[in-house]
């Protein structure tokens, strides 16, 4: 436009070019705002319900897409992702990869993941099975799995959390896909929302039912989390010790000999510490995992669990209840005393000056 006076005419034409633009612009900025407060804040469901809509700015896909790879959702990452990219959106931040490169990593996810199995009495909608080859192991742990989507309805008084289960017998394979997953961390059997991993030489050498009850325990991680997602959409915040108690708790209910090997084995580490274990070092992954005593602290959180619930039989339903406290943010205190009417740090305590007794 020249430097000539503007008119009244040409003004009015421009205020309302600008009242048809900056909506436009807002109506944009808007939803990408609200995915990424709810990515920033860890609401990944809600993140993905928003940026389920037609017509969505390549940036709002691209977000919800980073939100469904946080819930392992490898389908809608990849429908949200191919969006963006096709909407030509490159993120500006350097730490985020771009759509191209994160729909690569999702191809290679299903190169290295084996197809599900169709097995009897696991109905698709709470677990699908994948393993890469037949063994004993694989084979032993792909047949208890019926039992395993039982014991997840006696804990959570439905089906469980919807979860992919990868068993692998060959460990490269098994390196390969868990780095594709997780990233360059030292592999190891976990759970996440989801998604749950166990490959058999982390599984061999172990006693009894041990060796398939180790799956079940990994499958718990991703049935705390996954529970946690879906009727909260929060990441429950449970110590070590609830964390790994609960899951060999449930380990338990399949492997029924598990408690009195536990027994057995934690009086034999009792007996080589003239004194307990603070229980401070059982709140932080720090100090549970990275020590010494790491083996003796999963022992003692089973044996804490089952004292604060009872037995497999009468306890398993109180464990959602427990989870529900930790989801709306209660510590474990309040979590534990409000289901069960005891106190955690009082039962360890007791548990402890009963061990330390006796030997």
């Amino acid at each position: 436009m020249s430097a000539r006076a503007v008119t009244g005419a040409e003004m009015r034409l421009l205020l309302l070019a600008g009242a048809l633009v900056v909506p436009s612009l807002c109506a944009a900025e808007g939803p990408v705002a609200e995915l990424e407060a709810d990515l920033g804040a860890g609401r990944f469901r809600e993140c993905v319900r928003r940026a389920d809509i037609p017509n969505a700015p390549a940036r709002v896909s691209y977000v919800g897409g980073l939100c469904a790879l946080r819930l392992n959702d490898r389908d809608n990452a990849e429908s949200l992702l191919k969006l963006a990219q096709d909407g030509g959106f490159r993120p500006t931040a350097s730490w985020r990869k771009p759509p191209d490169e994160l729909l690569s990593d999702i191809a290679e996810y299903r190169k290295l993941a084996p197809e599900p199995a169709k097995l009897d009495g696991v109905p698709s909608s709470s677990m699908l099975v994948s393993f890469d080859a037949h063994s004993d192991w694989v084979d032993s742990a792909a047949a208890a799995a019926p039992e395993f989507v039982r014991i997840g309805r006696r804990v959570f008084g439905a089906d469980p959390p919807f979860t992919r289960l990868f068993l692998f017998s060959d460990y490269d394979t098994f390196e390969k896909f868990y780095s594709v997953v997780f990233g360059p961390h030292r592999p190891h059997g976990t759970g996440v929302p989801g998604l749950a991993v166990m490959v058999e030489k982390n599984a061999a050498g172990r006693q009894g039912r041990l060796p398939v009850a180790v799956v079940l325990h990994e499958l718990m991680h991703a049935w705390i989390q996954g529970y946690g997602r879906d009727v909260y959409d929060v990441h429950i915040k449970a110590p070590p010790w609830v964390d790994e108690g609960m899951a060999d708790y449930v380990a338990s209910m399949w492997a029924t000999d598990m408690l009195a090997l536990r027994r057995k084995q934690l009086a034999r580490e009792v007996a080589k510490r003239p004194e307990p274990p603070d229980f401070a070092d059982f709140q932080t992954a720090e100090s549970f995992y990275h020590s010494e005593d790491s083996f003796f602290h999963y022992v003692l959180s089973l044996m804490l669990i089952e004292r604060l619930i009872g037995p497999p039989e009468q306890g398993a339903a109180q464990l959602k209840k427990v989870l529900d406290g930790y989801a709306k943010g209660e510590d474990s205190e309040k979590a534990w005393h409000d289901v069960t009417g005891k106190n955690p740090s009082e039962e360890y305590a007791a548990l402890c000056a009963e061990l330390w007794h006796e030997n």
